[in-house]
């Protein structure tokens, strides 16, 4: 059996689009997709506001993600909030693969998900669907075990 040699790369699809507010010649948006030993990063990343001051926020916190690729994503985040300090702020999706586990930190991208799951016809469940599937038989005695425990 051949065996053949997958390029970090060439484990994760992705595809972007931005353009800049009406009127403006840059834009606030940015990404980061960048491989490491044994993972994948990849970043979204939207400067607050427009324009100029908005791709100077980008551009602070992808160098300083640029700069902690493979590291854990909290301190992904420690390193782009403190870029960010000097800047108007963005708001930031982090998510990084390694070793086939994901770990995501960041402002929610449920709703982009949840479509990319429908548009492959992968089954999720609905909001009330995972609240009688997954919340009441398993989060709910979990609660009430860990307060009886530590709390009554």
């Amino acid at each position: 059996m051949d065996s053949v040699a997958l390029k970090q790369e060439d484990l994760v699809q992705w595809a972007v689009g931005e353009s800049p507010f009406p009127g403006q010649t840059v834009s606030g948006d940015g990404h980061l997709v960048a491989a490491f030993p044994g993972g994948v990063l990849l970043a979204v990343i939207d400067g607050l506001g427009h324009g100029a001051e908005a791709a100077a926020a980008t551009t602070a916190a992808l160098s300083a993600l640029g700069a902690n690729v493979g590291k854990p994503v909290v301190r992904l985040m420690e390193a782009s909030h403190e870029a960010l300090r000097q800047t108007r702020g963005a708001a930031i999706s982090l998510g990084s693969v390694f070793m086939g586990a994901m770990t995501y930190i960041g402002n929610g991208p449920n709703f982009m998900v949840k479509a990319i799951a429908d548009q492959q016809k992968a089954h999720t469940p609905t909001f009330l669907g995972y609240v009688f599937k997954y919340t009441l038989p398993y989060m709910v005695p979990m609660l009430l075990i860990v307060w009886w425990l530590f709390f009554r």
